[in-house]
């Protein structure tokens, strides 16, 4: 059954009442949390938070400027995991005319934002592609396929644009997500704002996590920091999530990993006493098991490696 959504970004839409808005049988909330290679000016924290508490389900997207797409995924995945905003699926807003504008630079563009994208949040199974129904024709986006991951098409297609909502007349694959006026009203918020219709499961992974298989997910190259050095890891989040530290010419000392699974719960348990540290002076694997990322708290008089596998 079809689900109402609002896609909103607080300069535009202001303070918002989302009691009230959830109360208008609204179900998802999606947040322009980045602009170009950089959070966006006014971040999603009050959105997000606010939201959450009504009991509705928060998502983000990036609005594109054609940028370097590596770099400006980087923006979305920081925004993403810093706020925990993906009960749905993140969204790339692919409409500024500074973007790639014939098909194969588009379709390129694109592969790369979300290939980045999942990179640097692995358990993501769905992403949606945002653009208006005449954009997402001209590229074909229905056929923009990557191997494990589902792209999604959130089609804005308005007709009169008079706050109701009409049928998707120009793009003719399917969709996912239609957002069809930028002149919605709805209780709790004073201003226009975008309405949405969510048709399919839009959640950010849809399956469970691999929980066979060892893959290295990413490897951090951590500097050389005589006290109180940190670094911050993304992990998958399966059964073998893990970090393994592999010392340069000196010893690392650990004083404490805290790991974090979904919803923000602690997993794994620190490996390192209260006020205590540890001395790692050769590869040392750490399981944490569920986590999707980790703070990893240290000294070192040398350069190492912490990868993350799971």
């Amino acid at each position: 059954m079809p689900e109402r959504a609002i896609d909103v970004y607080e300069p535009y839409q202001g303070s918002i009442d989302w009691r009230k808005v959830a109360s208008a049988d609204v179900r998802h909330v999606l947040i322009k949390l980045s602009n170009g290679s950089s959070a966006a000016s006014t971040t999603g924290d009050r959105y997000v938070i606010g939201a959450r508490a009504a009991g509705l389900r928060v998502g983000g997207y990036a609005y594109a400027l054609g940028g370097k797409p590596e770099s400006e995924a980087d923006a979305l995945a920081d925004e993403l995991l810093r706020l925990n905003a993906l009960d749905d699926a993140p969204a790339l807003d692919y409409e500024s005319d500074r973007l790639p504008y014939d098909e194969p630079s588009a379709r390129q563009w694109i592969v790369a934002f979300f290939s980045r994208l999942s990179r640097r949040i692995p358990a993501l199974t769905q992403v949606l592609l945002y653009s208006s129904g005449s954009q997402l024709t001209r590229i074909n986006a229905g056929t923009i396929t990557m191997p494990g991951l589902r792209i999604l098409i959130w089609d804005a297609e308005y007709g009169p644009n008079d706050g109701i909502d009409h049928d998707v007349r120009y793009y003719h694959g399917p969709v996912a997500v239609h957002q069809y006026t930028s002149a919605g009203r709805i209780a709790g918020i004073d201003r226009n704002v975008d309405l949405d219709v969510v048709f399919t499961d839009i959640s950010a992974q849809t399956k469970p996590r691999a929980t066979k298989g060892i893959d290295l997910m990413e490897r951090y190259h951590a500097k050389a920091i005589p006290s109180d050095g940190s670094v911050h890891i993304l992990l998958p989040g399966g059964d073998q999530s893990a970090v393994i530290v592999r010392p340069g010419s000196q010893p690392v000392w650990l004083s404490a990993i805290y790991a974090w699974g979904d919803n923000n719960v602690g997993v794994g348990g620190n490996p390192v006493s209260p006020g205590a540290v540890m001395k790692i002076d050769k590869t040392r694997k750490f399981i944490l098991t569920g986590a999707l990322y980790a703070d990893f708290a240290y000294s070192s008089n040398s350069d190492f490696i912490i990868d993350a596998v799971g």
